[in-house]
């Protein structure tokens, strides 16, 4: 951390779910974890108990989930395996068609009905210059910006109609657009090509989240670079 200052009991949990993250990221994959900003230790800290309390336990199951696939043979990283492991993990149940729909080269996240992406696979990392506090901290309209016409479109197309009951995988009416960090350092810009999205369920088989494919790359950058 930038200063020395006195952490409360959260404060202190928050952090080391952080720094085992990071320390997770360096052993088992050959990813460099993003430096955490300061306004986010600021910003946690006016958080309620109960909200902390949810961040730092959503970490700290992400943390476990990624230790358990490694001991099993997953891979971290170029590895399609971790996503289904994840969603066993969380307690999860997919659409009956949402294996076929995930390729090799998609980025894939899995938002919860806040909006907060409780998993991604660890490609993420090489394109956003988020920590994974940022990333658990803030919902996705904070991290990221769109032009309205997109922003509205995953709105109604990916929240709305992922939680809408249905129970199939379907390909969103979302167009290829660019996005770029709010409140990063680098400011970072991407490509995206939406890809399907699939609901998931709870054992009482409510849409409780989704799985979101996309291809991605840096502006500037080409796609199969």
């Amino acid at each position: 951390m930038a200063k020395a200052i006195s952490l409360t009991s959260s404060q202190s949990r928050f952090w080391r779910a952080v720094e085992h993250h990071q320390e997770i990221l360096r052993a088992c994959s050959d990813l460099t974890p993003q430096r955490v900003m300061s306004s986010s230790w600021e910003d946690f800290s006016r958080l309620s108990a109960h909200a902390q309390a949810n961040i730092i336990r959503g970490i700290t199951q992400l943390n476990q989930l990624l230790i358990a696939a490694s001991k099993s043979g997953v891979g971290l990283t170029n590895d399609r395996r971790l996503t289904w492991f994840a969603i066993s993990r969380l307690g999860l149940l997919p659409c009956s068609d949402a294996f076929d729909q995930i390729k090799d080269s998609d980025f894939v996240e899995i938002y919860n009905t806040e909006g907060i992406q409780i998993f991604r696979n660890l490609e993420f990392y090489q394109l956003i210059s988020y920590s994974i506090a940022e990333i658990t901290l803030y919902p996705w309209y904070k991290l990221y910006g769109r032009h309205t016409n997109f922003a509205t479109q995953i709105r109604t197309e990916a929240f709305g109609k992922a939680l809408d009951g249905r129970r199939e995988t379907f390909r969103p009416a979302i167009d290829t657009h660019e996005s770029w960090e709010l409140i990063s350092r680098d400011q970072r810009r991407f490509q995206i090509w939406p890809g399907v999205i699939s609901p998931l369920f709870d054992r009482g088989g409510r849409a409780v989240a989704f799985l979101a494919t996309s291809q991605r790359c840096r502006v500037g950058e080409d796609l199969h670079s």
